[in-house]
């Protein structure tokens, strides 16, 4: 019996809601990426057991009941790191005070605390760990000095930054102050060779990101606190 090729092809109706005047357009107060942390000894996904320490993990941000774990102990000497792309990068400003949650402002905010000092943030491409998702990571305080070499990279490339593949593994730290022992992780870097594929997800990702429209509204003066100290 042949088909019939007598049938209505239905195009589903899409409420026109941008075409109207009252409507406004999304912009990148609309939009959460997730964020990529390290397990930090006192950061709270550690100390609440969600996450282990020495880790590198994936949230939507301190509160998530939920976090992701890429890589359980990424300061051992036999594990590569998580691949990442980055699709942009930018100044801002962070301060952890004794105790308390780590905060970032916007590079010239001027509702940043005086003591804020200078960090970095990217939006990355996880193509191994995340593939299709931008995903966000602030390097400050001890971490600063990988960022900056990741920067002169990025500076030094003829093309665009997403064309660059490196590795973020953990190396742990420690030091002692007035009887007193710290001990933290950091971000070390190491590049290697892009594949094709995964700077094509990278270009596409990153068009999406250039896509999203700043958010013009006033800016707020409490800064954001999203996690552990990095």
């Amino acid at each position: 019996m042949t088909p019939s090729t007598d049938v209505e092809v239905l195009t589903p109706a899409l409420p026109a809601l941008a075409d109207t005047p009252s409507a406004a357009p999304l912009d990148s107060s609309d939009v959460a990426f997730p964020r990529l942390y390290k397990g930090e000894f006192m950061s709270g996904a550690v100390q609440e057991g969600t996450v282990p320490a020495g880790s590198i993990f994936t949230a939507s941000g301190k509160d998530d009941p939920e976090p992701e774990v890429l890589i359980e102990k990424a300061t051992d000497a036999d594990v590569k790191g998580v691949l990442v792309h980055v699709l942009s990068a930018s100044k801002n400003k962070s301060l952890q005070e004794q105790g308390g949650e780590f905060q970032t402002w916007a590079f010239n905010d001027p509702n940043a605390h005086p003591d804020a000092k200078t960090g970095y943030q990217y939006v990355l491409s996880l193509p191994e760990d995340q593939p299709g998702i931008p995903v966000k990571v602030t390097m400050a305080k001890t971490s600063t000095g990988t960022a900056k070499r990741i920067n002169f990279r990025l500076m030094q490339h003829a093309g665009p930054p997403h064309e660059l593949a490196f590795r973020l593994k953990l190396v742990a730290k420690s030091s002692e102050k007035d009887g007193q022992k710290y001990r933290w992780f950091q971000w070390v870097e190491a590049f290697e060779d892009a594949t094709k594929k995964n700077v094509a997800e990278a270009e596409s990702l990153a068009r999406l990101v250039a896509s999203i429209k700043p958010d013009d509204s006033p800016r707020a003066a409490a800064p954001v606190t999203d996690g552990p100290a990095i």
